[in-house]
């Protein structure tokens, strides 16, 4: 009897790092931004979000959720992105809109951890 082959490792997805990302920041924001819009409302509208509450949003990109959240009434909002292109676009686009607040930073090698 042959014993089965084992299956040949998955390689990593070049997604799987901020240097694309980084690449693509600008066009990301100005073509895919109004589109996602409309998931990203229709996901807070599905999670419930109420009023006051903390919101994170992990692999933020340029903040479609997390700008959304935090107009909508969000208490607090985290958005985490391993991108510094990408945190970068969220930051100004949080500053133009006023009155916006929330945390943004990137976490390294794309791991998040916790204690």
């Amino acid at each position: 009897m042959s014993q089965p082959t084992p299956p040949t490792p998955t390689p990593p997805s070049p997604l799987a790092s901020p240097e694309p990302w980084d690449l693509v920041a600008d066009g990301y924001v100005s073509d895919n931004v109004p589109l996602f819009e409309r998931f990203a409302e229709e996901a807070l509208r599905f999670a419930a979000v109420a009023p006051g509450a903390r919101v994170l949003d992990v692999a933020a990109g340029p903040g479609t959720l997390a700008l959304l959240a935090a107009r909508d009434g969000a208490g607090s909002v985290d958005a985490i992105d391993f991108s510094p292109e990408m945190i970068a676009r969220l930051e100004a686009r949080a500053a133009a809109a006023g009155r916006v607040y929330l945390s943004a930073g990137a976490y390294p090698d794309g791991i998040l951890k916790s204690d």
